[in-house]
């Protein structure tokens, strides 16, 4: 990736002109540390049941935690640092019930599971690409509604300039908005570079800025396209992963394995 040298500093100072181009620290993150031990005490607790299990031969439990360790690394990082002890605690209420389900499934169809740690490389590759479909998708649609709390100001934003970094020699765009708000003067951008429907420098779009910190701003088309791909390429990735797993227990194979 090559990047030009006009991109925005997160921590550069108000230029001469007198435009804000610098972030405002929030002053609504009381604890950044927030959820941080709930994740911690999960990964160890469910990283101890695995091993207990793995133990004791039941290394399918090792796919499932790769799974639900992943995502929920996804769901912390991407959660609003405010909601992250509540949303931390309602994904760990999901995977705790999923679990109770996986469980029944094992006492049930107890053939499949023994398939399926019969192939530990095969599933294991299996349970990565689900969880990076399932991570896609967590992160698009938490992202989308981090965004859309926090820039809340419709404003028109003129775009002053195009962000340009080359991706397999195809250039890639990132639109800078110049805007006025409280009167003041502001420069910022999504720092999200795509290639199709660029808006062109000079034109004037409606976009949304974050009271607290008017340099974060969603132009909410943009937002639309973005969320529709991730949530749409998330689950079929996530479907094709727990497909083949399934696929392999039934028939008693792995791609690896002989």
């Amino acid at each position: 990736m090559n990047f030009n040298s006009n991109d925005l500093n997160d921590n550069a100072p108000v230029g001469d002109d007198g435009i804000i181009r610098e972030h405002t620290k929030r002053n609504s993150y009381i604890n950044p540390n927030s959820g941080r031990l709930a994740l911690v005490l999960w990964l160890l607790i469910t990283g101890g049941v695995t091993a207990y299990f793995s133990l004791s031969h039941e290394l399918w439990t090792v796919y499932f935690f790769l799974l639900q360790a992943i995502d929920g690394a996804v769901l912390f990082l991407t959660s609003d640092k405010l909601r992250r002890s509540r949303n931390m605690m309602i994904y760990m209420f999901v995977a705790a019930l999923f679990s109770v389900g996986l469980l029944g499934l094992r006492m049930t169809f107890p053939k499949y599971f023994e398939n399926m740690s019969g192939h530990f490389i095969s599933n294991c590759v299996c349970a990565v690409i689900a969880a990076s479909g399932a991570g896609m998708l967590v992160y698009g649609v938490v992202h989308d509604r981090k965004m859309k709390r926090h820039c809340t100001v419709p404003i028109e934003g003129t775009v002053l300039r195009l962000m340009i970094f080359h991706k397999r020699r195809h250039p890639h765009y990132n639109p800078v908005f110049r805007f006025r708000y409280n009167g003041n003067r502001y420069e910022g951008s999504e720092y999200k570079y795509y290639r199709g429907r660029v808006p062109e420098v000079g034109d004037r779009l409606r976009i949304f800025i974050d009271p607290e910190d008017p340099v974060t701003i969603r132009e909410p088309k943009r937002a639309k396209r973005e969320l529709q791909t991730s949530v749409t390429y998330g689950f079929l990735l996530f479907l094709a992963g727990l497909a083949l797993m399934l696929l392999g227990a039934v028939a008693n194979f792995g791609f690896f394995e002989h």
